[in-house]
């Protein structure tokens, strides 16, 4: 990953492919929860997931300690909130939500 000067996205191909069948369908997502380098090689802390099903609906985070974000996204599934994820992510639209207090959510 580069370090960024603002907040970017996780440069392509320098992770292995999620054996997961839901993970592998969302490889940007991927590579922020397994890539722990910088594009300069320094160790970068790896991104967490959290799903929380309420009301029928689910609620994924994906939760950046190197950059002290979270983005989430709700839908009807897991696949549907992932893709979802995943689509911002590549398009560079993710709506980011800075950490208060340097804690996620």
């Amino acid at each position: 990953m580069k370090r960024p000067t603002t907040p970017s996205k996780p440069k392509k191909g320098s992770v292995h492919e999620s054996s997961c069948p839901i993970l592998s369908k969302v490889p940007t997502v991927w590579e922020y929860l397994a890539d722990g380098t910088w594009d300069d090689g320094k160790p970068r802390e790896v991104s967490r997931m959290s799903i929380e099903a309420r009301g029928g609906a689910v609620q994924v985070a994906l939760h950046d300690p190197a950059l002290r974000q979270s983005l989430y996204t709700d839908a009807d599934t897991v696949e549907e909130a992932l893709a979802l994820m995943e689509g911002a992510l590549q398009a560079g639209t993710a709506p980011w939500r800075p950490w208060k207090g340097g804690k996620g959510r």
